[in-house]
């Protein structure tokens, strides 16, 4: 027969074998759940051009042909848009981007870029465009949508990438010939980043003179750095990579657009346009002054000479 201080003691022992026999069954029906990775990062594509950050140069495509102009692209009212380099280049006629990389399943956002640089009437050029089979543009009109030649418009979408991981977009022609200037493919809004740069508003200056703007831009997620650049610049100016600063002294008397970008390390980026004006010098016409003799100097001024 146990002692009455044993019975205590295995009545304890019973309890937590049971506890630990519960427990275990407990655990083993437990599903721990592991955090959803984010989504990959898409990529900005200049169709049709060179690289011209952040966008890379014309890649993932099959068909169609290239073109360019030098014309100024206007881009006011136009939230977050591509660099003038990216608008001044196209890819046109039949052809297909397939984005690769992405992650399969996730959503993702997919800007289009355009800008009407050859016909000057509405009407002239029409297309369809396609997001993984799915026709999400039809007779689309550059000139008639953004309103003119030479303007830029932005259209946007969602679409899921395939269980390979891509998004794919079709340009089919109606009339004429299907065109795009840029393309943005990126994880839909709460999955990334978003950038924002503060428009300084249109800027003059004088060649000669040194000039100097500071660009502001912040991002939706503290702690990141920002790299900025910039495109369209009036020659003589340049920017800070690391602070947004534009200095310099301009050497050629032009108006120019300027696009400066800022983008954060997960390679979301934001922009704002706006001209930058660098007059030529104010002339200073030369004075002929004619000294009597009772006046030892004398100046000049709007023709008449006065005692110094």
């Amino acid at each position: 027969m146990l002692a009455a201080s044993a019975r205590p003691r295995r009545r304890l022992a019973c309890l937590l074998a049971s506890a630990a026999v519960v427990l275990s069954a407990l655990v083993s029906g437990l599903s721990l759940a592991t955090p959803a990775s984010a989504a990959a990062p898409g990529v900005d594509i200049s169709a049709g051009g060179p690289a011209a950050a952040p966008f890379v140069a014309d890649t993932d495509f099959t068909g169609g042909a290239t073109a360019s102009v030098t014309n100024a692209i206007t881009t006011t009212g136009l939230t977050n848009p591509a660099p003038q380099s990216v608008y001044q280049h196209n890819r046109y006629g039949n052809f297909t981007y397939a984005i690769p990389g992405l992650t399969a399943g996730a959503s993702y956002t997919v800007r289009l870029h355009f800008a009407e640089e050859y016909w000057t009437t509405a009407g002239s050029r029409t297309f369809n465009v396609l997001i993984n089979g799915t026709q999400v543009l039809t007779s689309f009109d550059i000139f008639a949508t953004a309103g003119g030649e030479f303007k830029a418009v932005i259209e946007q979408f969602t679409a899921t990438a395939s269980s390979s991981g891509t998004v794919t977009i079709q340009f089919a022609t109606v009339k004429d010939n299907a065109q795009v200037n840029g393309i943005e493919v990126f994880p839909t809004s709460g999955t990334g980043n978003t950038v924002t740069v503060t428009g300084p508003g249109n800027q003059t200056g004088t060649v000669g003179t040194a000039a100097s703007l500071q660009v502001h831009a912040s991002d939706s997620t503290s702690g990141q750095t920002l790299t900025y650049s910039a495109t369209g610049l009036p020659a003589g100016l340049s920017i800070s990579s690391s602070s947004g600063l534009i200095s310099g002294t301009p050497t050629t008397a032009a108006t120019s657009t300027v696009t400066v970008t800022a983008t954060d390390t997960t390679g979301a980026s934001g922009s704002a346009t706006f001209t930058w004006t660098a007059g030529a010098p104010t002339a200073t016409a030369a004075c002929a002054c004619r000294t009597p003799t009772s006046m030892p100097r004398c100046c000049c001024a709007s023709g008449t000479r006065a005692r110094l």
